[in-house]
């Protein structure tokens, strides 16, 4: 991704916005996606992903807590724009930095195993 920052206000509040566009040999569906940065920490509000110029989904980041001496946002809510009442809801009860993961399971047979025993 090229990526751009720059300041913007919205609702009087002063964030850090990080505009992500593609390379264009990258295969990737959305054409931009936007994120709106705390000014202070830079932690994730919202992330808007646009298909050339229409927002097609819409991340709200809430809930901000420590996980592990890092302050995270707990709650991620995804909604499509065109399906307000449809939206996917990732809360985090418990995270883990800096954890040795083998490589094997970041392979396909590895990651089907783990499905597996979910």
């Amino acid at each position: 991704y090229d990526t751009t920052l720059s300041w913007v206000k919205e609702g009087g509040t002063r964030y850090l916005q990080m505009r992500l566009v593609p390379k264009p040999s990258a295969a990737v569906v959305y054409t931009r996606i936007v994120f709106i940065l705390t000014a202070d920490e830079w932690l994730p509000v919202r992330a808007d992903y646009y298909d050339d110029d229409a927002k097609v989904r819409v991340t709200h980041f809430r809930d901000v807590r420590d996980f592990g001496g890092r302050r995270v946002p707990a709650v991620m809510d995804v909604r499509p724009t065109d399906k307000p009442k449809e939206r996917t809801v990732v809360t985090y009860l418990d995270l883990k930095f800096d954890v040795d993961v083998p490589k094997r399971v970041f392979t396909p047979r590895g990651l089907r195993k783990a499905a597996q025993r979910r």
